[in-house]
């Protein structure tokens, strides 16, 4: 039987208040591992339904805010029904409380983890079921293509907050300043790039918190400590 012993905890400090995801590895995630199979690359855009203008995270919400994004796209969505920020904070706030850490918000911004914000959107019946990739971004890709959003969580470094408005792309590189979840909404065949979502006010290549990343680095984020998930919802 699982205890919480065997959970894998990492918690760091978070250089920029948007950041706030951490580690929570639970092993009986296992049970619920994503059905991937492989199909040949392809461009993919989700339709994501969120508010307008694009709201702006400043606290460390982004598991919260992942959870709401992935609620608004389609497939998921309930037609009519866009979620916002309250929600996030509302997933966030007991998320913070089903960490194995101390503090919750409010008062205190600890950040939390994608295991947390998913017990808390099922509690809150906002999600039927989440199910975990262990196939790296292949997995990624292959649920992409079932109309599905991903969740990942990974470390954010420096020069992540910087984007090539060229490409869309973002600079994997420069020093660890945290970690952040955000969600993957589609895939550029061209670039060999994921494209992610932040709700960072108009920061992103289209002012809606979108950005590109290659999927060789989503690969390596995603080997160091990440993690990627999908989740179900009831839209009948």
């Amino acid at each position: 039987m699982t205890s919480p012993d065997d959970l894998k905890v990492i918690t760091v400090p978070q250089e920029d208040p948007r950041l706030g995801r951490n580690v929570v590895h639970d092993p009986r995630s296992r049970r619920f591992a994503f059905q991937a199979t492989e199909t040949p690359r392809r461009d993919i855009t989700l339709r994501v339904y969120n508010p307008r203008p694009n709201p702006s995270q400043e606290i460390g919400c982004c598991t919260g805010v992942d959870a709401v994004v992935k609620a608004n796209t389609a497939g998921n969505r309930i037609k009519g029904n866009v979620l916002g920020m309250s929600n996030a904070l509302k997933v966030y706030s007991r998320a913070t409380q089903l960490d194995p850490w101390p503090g919750q918000y409010p008062p205190e911004d600890t950040g939390s983890s994608a295991t947390a914000a998913c017990n808390a959107s099922l509690e809150q019946g906002l999600i039927e079921r989440a199910e975990w990739i262990f196939t790296g971004t292949d997995g990624v890709y292959a649920a992409l293509t079932q109309g599905r959003p991903v969740g990942v969580g990974t470390w954010w470094y420096e020069r992540m907050f910087q984007i090539d408005h060229m490409s869309g792309l973002i600079d994997v590189s420069g020093r660890k300043v945290g970690g952040h979840q955000y969600t993957i909404v589609g895939y550029r065949k061209r670039l060999d790039a994921f494209v992610g979502m932040c709700w960072w006010g108009d920061w992103g290549m289209d002012k809606q918190g979108r950005f590109l990343i290659r999927r060789a680095s989503l690969q390596d984020l995603l080997s160091d400590d990440g993690d990627a998930h999908v989740t179900f919802r009831r839209v009948a």
